[in-house]
């Protein structure tokens, strides 16, 4: 009986994959979440990889900005994708 509850709490659950962020200019980076599995949603997941963004950027001392965002995904099919390219300033 517990295996099943188990099971069924890990599918709503989900789980996510986060990039490290990646130099891709002169202070500026890019970063990435997956987000497998649940329920979650396009702006809940690109709230999560803004949120990495702003501890990247403040653990410089610096400044969010953020330059792209881009989504993907179809909630409860695919996995939903979110990649942000921001400058620490």
């Amino acid at each position: 009986m517990k295996i099943p509850f188990l099971l069924a709490v890990t599918a709503i659950a989900g789980c996510a994959s986060t990039s490290a962020p990646v130099a891709v200019g002169p202070d500026t980076y890019t970063l990435s979440i997956s987000q497998m599995g649940g329920m979650k949603s396009h702006g809940s997941v690109r709230a999560d990889a803004l949120r990495k963004a702003n501890e990247h950027c403040g653990s410089l001392g610096k400044t969010m900005v953020l330059q792209t965002s881009e989504s993907s995904g179809a909630r409860g099919w695919t996995p939903i994708e979110e990649a942000v390219t921001y400058r620490c300033q």
